[in-house]
């Protein structure tokens, strides 16, 4: 029995020993083939912005034959995909290509007549990983503890060295910030940096208008406004401290003047000066050289006929009248001088040629500046105002030596 019995299980071990060889064959011969496919491959690590052109392209990409199960969504397939194309994202050896990965301009695609320029930001400085590639912002500027927009509604190109917005909306991490600028806004820029500026951005709202722009902000600065503001150190709306003029007020000058006819030969007596005369004020002032207080000429004579409400010229008085030439002891009146008889006052000899005319000047300073008024002195004393002069030309012709000398040159009125 434990001969038979061993046999037995001799032959149940070596059923099963062959039914395992027998499964494994049949198993191993169902396993399904490897399908490969040749894709290009980087041979070699790409930078940013490298052209894929010619013979270089040669040597930085080659096909490889990959397992068709492990490419990527989208992955570029043939050379031709990346010819005359530029890398937007940088590649390591041995890495596919996926169209994200390349682009017909490079990098950056900037506006026409714009320049890109960098600005180092924080991560709270650029609004906290929320401005990326392609949106609009505002770029506030600190200088001195003044606040201001120093650009408004500029692109922005690149966050650190991506071009492209985040995958998968992941925030970016920012270290500066790539901006489309004008020449003259990289300029200005350049020069906000020179001042030790700080800078940060707030991210625009889409719907903002250039309406809305002109009542964002206290201060909405032109960027001529800028240049000058950065110049002077002086930022924000100034204030206008030049003081407004106050409405033009004329010295006015009291002059006396008679209030009739007086003859040649009046003495001026107290009495006189006080029926006779009165002050008047004048405005424009009155003409140079004419007594301004009668009081102080008392007792003094008239040396010519007086008109009313003329000025008078200080020539006009004198403390006595001129006398008569003598007449010899031995001398026998004439003709003339017989049949004259007594006269009532003095002959006053008249001149015996025209004399010129002469004009008098008078400057006057008021709020607005310093004017220039004329008087034509007239025949018997009396004076005419001519008007306002313009200041800057020779003095007028017929003026006496007199008042040259004593008065700024002035052009005729």
């Amino acid at each position: 029995m434990k001969q038979k019995n061993l046999v037995l299980i001799a032959v149940a071990v070596g059923c099963g020993l062959v039914a395992a060889v027998l499964t494994a064959q049949m198993s191993g011969g169902q396993q399904a083939p490897v399908e490969m496919v040749e894709i290009p491959i980087a041979t070699k690590a790409i930078g940013v912005n490298t052209v894929l052109v010619g013979d270089s392209m040669k040597t930085m990409v080659a096909l490889r034959p990959v397992d068709k199960k492990t490419l990527p969504p989208k992955v570029i397939t043939s050379l031709d995909q990346l010819k005359d194309k530029r890398l937007v994202r940088a590649k390591i050896e041995g890495e596919t290509f996926v169209e994200a990965d390349v682009s017909a301009t490079g990098t950056v695609n900037l506006p026409a007549g714009h320049n890109m320029f960098t600005i180092r930001l924080t991560q709270d400085e650029g609004v906290g990983g929320w401005a990326v590639p392609g949106q609009r912002v505002d770029i506030i500027a600190t200088v001195e503890g003044n606040v201001f927009p120093l650009f408004k509604n500029m692109l922005i190109m690149a966050i650190g060295t991506s071009s492209q917005p985040p995958v998968n909306g992941a925030m970016p991490q920012i270290d500066n910030v790539s901006l489309a600028m004008l020449p003259r806004q990289t300029e200005l820029l350049a020069l906000a940096m020179s001042d030790n500026a700080k800078f940060r951005m707030a991210l625009r709202n889409p719907e903002t208008t250039a309406e809305d722009d002109a009542k964002a902000y206290r201060w909405n600065p032109t960027l001529e406004q800028l240049f000058t503001a950065f110049e002077t150190k002086k930022f924000g709306i100034q204030k206008d401290t030049a003081k407004t003029p106050d409405k033009q007020e004329f010295v006015v000058v009291k002059s006396p003047v008679p209030t009739e006819d007086l003859p040649a030969g009046t003495k001026l007596t107290k009495e006189l000066i006080a029926q006779k005369f009165t002050v008047i004020p004048i405005t424009p002032p009155a003409p140079a050289n004419v007594i301004e207080d009668i009081r102080s000429h008392e007792g003094e004579y008239l040396l010519k006929d007086l008109a009313a409400s003329q000025f008078i010229p200080p020539s006009f008085l004198a403390e006595s009248l001129p006398t008569q030439p003598e007449t010899p002891k031995n001398a026998k009146p004439g003709p003339d001088d017989l049949a004259a008889g007594p006269k009532s006052a003095p002959v006053i000899p008249q001149a015996e040629r025209a004399a010129p005319p002469v004009y008098h000047d008078v400057n006057v300073v008021t709020n607005a500046g310093v004017r220039t008024f004329r008087y034509e002195m007239q025949k018997g004393g009396a004076f005419i105002y001519l008007g306002e002069v313009r200041p800057g030309t020779k003095p007028a012709a017929g003026e006496d030596e007199h008042e040259k000398s004593n008065k700024p040159m002035s052009p005729r009125v």
